[in-house]
């Protein structure tokens, strides 16, 4: 395939599907001349229908500040790979549980869908992390912040 020129670098086929540009076509139609008279090239992409892969986390989103009441936290997006375009920090979600390991009572914290929250007197004496999501034409996925708590008063 070719002459979809170098405005569209990624093509979506179908879900977990993309077309990859991999290489240059050059043409040379008849009704395209330059002032002179001359015949000029028409770039285009040859493309090559490739999967997709789900977008990973390979270095955690970072979770900073005080873990006390009327503080904010802030998150960092972390590091991630996927092909094709990969959105970084599409979502955020703050969650908290009654434990550090974040194996019992994991609960979303309503409305608190940004890379920064401020604390409230409902998160003392619970810990706190962020959830971090990227999306691409594959899937989304998920990356999950280091914990901070238990919140104080």
């Amino acid at each position: 395939m070719s002459g979809f020129g170098p405005f569209r670098p990624v093509v979506v086929f179908r879900a977990g599907w993309y077309f990859k540009p991999v290489r240059t076509v050059l043409a040379q139609p008849a009704n395209r001349l330059s002032r002179t008279g001359q015949r000029l090239p028409l770039v285009g992409q040859e493309y090559v229908r490739t999967k997709a892969v789900i977008p990973t986390n390979t270095v955690a989103p970072v979770a900073s500040g005080t873990a006390q009441d009327g503080q904010t936290l802030s998150t960092t997006n972390g590091t991630w790979t996927g092909t094709a375009t990969v959105t970084v920090g599409s979502g955020y979600q703050w969650q908290t549980a009654s434990d550090a390991g974040f194996t019992t009572a994991v609960l979303d914290i309503g409305g608190a869908t940004a890379s920064t929250y401020l604390l409230t007197a409902a998160e003392i004496g619970l810990y706190v992390r962020c959830v971090v999501q990227a999306v691409n034409v594959a899937a989304i996925g998920l990356g999950y912040s280091n914990v901070l708590g238990p919140v104080i008063a």
